[in-house]
């Protein structure tokens, strides 16, 4: 019963044991602690700025990216005009080519045919 309703003395040795371990924890521990919540706040701090560095270096390598795929592509394209201005030059001049062997062919058959006829 002496817990429930304790006596003044009690009560005194009670808050000087409290007052004591107040002051150990304050003296030995408390510093500590505080030091070794003030390192994980910076590491943690640390941390975020690194993460937001990340998250810029990557923004902008995401962009760089987007300039060289728009970069390769315009090259592509370039380079497929290129291809299809060669390939229709190549396709006329082997037109032209064809037109004029047919028209010796033709003026050819025709002098053959002439000169069939004058020997019959």
């Amino acid at each position: 019963m002496e817990l429930v309703t304790p006596h003044i003395g009690l009560i005194f040795w009670m808050t000087l044991s409290f007052a004591i371990v107040i002051f150990i924890l304050g003296k030995y521990a408390w510093k500590p602690v505080m030091k070794a919540l003030k390192e994980r706040e910076d590491s943690i701090e640390n941390a975020l700025h690194a993460a937001e560095r990340a998250k810029e270096e990557m923004t902008q390598l995401v962009f760089s990216n987007e300039q060289l795929m728009k970069e390769a592509k315009d090259e592509r394209d370039e380079m497929m005009r290129d291809a299809r201005k060669i390939r229709d030059h190549i396709i006329g001049e082997a037109k032209t080519k064809a037109e004029s062997e047919a028209q010796i062919i033709v003026e050819t058959a025709k002098e053959n045919i002439h000169f069939e006829r004058w020997l019959h």
